[in-house]
């Protein structure tokens, strides 16, 4: 067992290419995200304390799956001047793109 993976992060980029495990601090599931999940960061919305901090985020196979265009509208935001849907804002992005996105408080995930 990684018990780092229980290490809550105090500040987190969106962008990088470190991955977060989905570990709420209220644990329960849904039928799209769950604990345990493998998480990437798309935007951070910093609250006046980290407790208040928001995150979107889909899970790791949703952006390789977006990343190498296989079910989802492709990646672009690396060799084309419009932006894709993974920098847009929730109301201007695809439907296809939109149901794989979640907001997830910085608490409740960790390296």
């Amino acid at each position: 067992m990684n018990l780092s993976l229980l290490q809550r992060p105090k500040k987190i980029k969106a962008g990088t290419q470190t991955m977060y495990v989905y570990h709420p601090s209220v644990v329960t599931t849904s039928a799209t995200l769950e604990p345990g999940d493998i998480l990437r960061i798309l935007d951070v919305f910093e609250g006046n304390k980290a407790s208040e901090t928001t995150l979107k985020v889909v899970t790791a196979e949703d952006w390789q799956n977006h990343k190498w265009g296989r079910g989802v509208p492709s990646c672009r935001k690396d060799y084309e001047d419009e932006m894709c849907d993974c920098e847009k804002e929730l109301s201007e992005m695809s439907e296809a793109f939109k149901e794989k996105v979640h907001y997830v408080l910085l608490s409740d995930v960790g390296k």
